[in-house]
């Protein structure tokens, strides 16, 4: 995904770049880059490009996912063994043999997620859902509307304190 500018919630301008990396392990995660690395050109991303991250903050919130602290480091292409063993590992398989951590439940286990569009949604959970029953589902949309004054005019901020 290309960088994208973003105001932070306290309301500096930054960038912010998601990619998705991998292991020879086969499994992959989304990890979030920030400000000048974000803005590195997007050559410096494309698949199969390697890179060394060190100081990357794991999350379990939804699925495993990564963010690489202002402190952490990273080089694209790093000179070492490691990179041309996982260089050569990813031209054999590509990313057919990766399991997405970021779709994994915070316990570990994978989740089912159904893919449909958001009609089919719709008529799959008013089908009726049990009780304490969880449905992941995924799929693609736009975004047709933000609101962002509520019902009495006052102003509706687009984030909220987690």
């Amino acid at each position: 995904m290309p960088a994208h500018p973003i105001r932070t919630k306290k309301g500096a301008d930054t960038f912010k770049r998601q990619l998705r990396v991998a292991d020879t392990s086969s499994h992959e995660m989304d990890v979030t880059i920030w400000a000048a690395r974000a803005q590195r050109p997007d050559e410096d991303f494309k698949p199969g490009t390697v890179l060394a991250l060190k100081g990357v903050n794991i999350g379990s919130w939804g699925g495993h996912s990564g963010s690489l602290l202002e402190g952490g480091y990273m080089e694209v292409s790093p000179a070492v063994p490691e990179a041309a063993t996982l260089a050569t590992w990813f031209k054999a398989n590509g990313d057919s043999q990766c399991h997405n951590l970021s779709g994994v439940s915070p316990g570990g286990s994978r989740v089912a997620k159904k893919a449909m569009t958001l009609s089919e949604m719709a008529t799959d959970c008013s089908n009726g859902i049990k009780e304490g029953e969880r449905q992941y589902y995924e799929t693609v949309a736009r975004l047709a509307l933000v609101r962002t004054t509520r019902r009495d005019g006052e102003y509706q901020p687009l984030y909220y304190m987690a």
